[in-house]
């Protein structure tokens, strides 16, 4: 049987906040487990929804590493 994932779209500066506090708790992941996999996933999106939320973000925002 295959596990399934709760898949959920980072929309917010909340959203990806604690998409961060789930990656941190996921560092320990064995590769190729389901933690692993998860982690993998989280970091692929939290690293594109980075990129594109700092693109639109005002240059004062705390997010915004340009600032």
């Amino acid at each position: 049987m295959r596990a399934t994932m709760d898949i959920k779209p980072i929309r917010s500066d909340a959203d990806y906040r604690m998409t961060l506090v789930e990656i941190e708790g996921l560092m320990s992941a064995t590769a190729g487990s389901a933690e692993g996999d998860r982690l993998d996933l989280l970091t692929s999106a939290s690293m594109y929804t980075s990129s594109c939320l700092t693109r639109s973000l005002p240059s004062s925002s705390p997010w915004n590493s340009r600032a």
